[in-house]
């Protein structure tokens, strides 16, 4: 039930861009864009992907769907943390991107943290 009436509302968002009903059904089976749809509505709060998904698999139904905050330009590429706010239903919601090339955990792990507490992010990074 829930399928359907996330392809319908996907449906409405994208068709002026030339998503089709039929595209729409297919990529509401696809869990990225089933879970950004699930945000969208309401459904959940938020959602972790990444861990098996390219970033830009993950991070495209997240744009097309929720856009981002006003003036962010970047969410991946480069060597930080991208933080994007979003509102949702009278919710705040927020995604993050990090291009953990370069570092493991630990370093995302203390560049996040740094973003919490408004330290600059590469803050402790070697």
């Amino acid at each position: 039930p829930k399928r359907q009436e996330y392809a319908e509302n996907l449906y409405e968002l994208r068709k002026e861009k030339g998503l089709t009903k039929t595209e729409a059904d297919k990529l509401v089976l696809n869990t990225v864009y089933f879970g950004v749809m699930m945000v969208k509505l309401g459904d959940a709060d938020g959602m972790v992907a990444g861990a098996i998904t390219a970033t830009s698999d993950v991070l495209r139904p997240a744009l097309q769907i929720l856009k981002t905050a006003p003036g962010v330009k970047d969410v991946a590429g480069t060597n930080y943390c991208h933080v994007f706010p979003a509102y949702v239903k009278d919710m705040f919601v927020c995604f993050s991107a990090i291009d953990n090339l370069v570092k493991g955990a630990s370093g995302q792990a203390i560049q996040n943290m740094n973003i919490i507490f408004g330290i600059e992010e590469t803050m402790g990074l070697a």
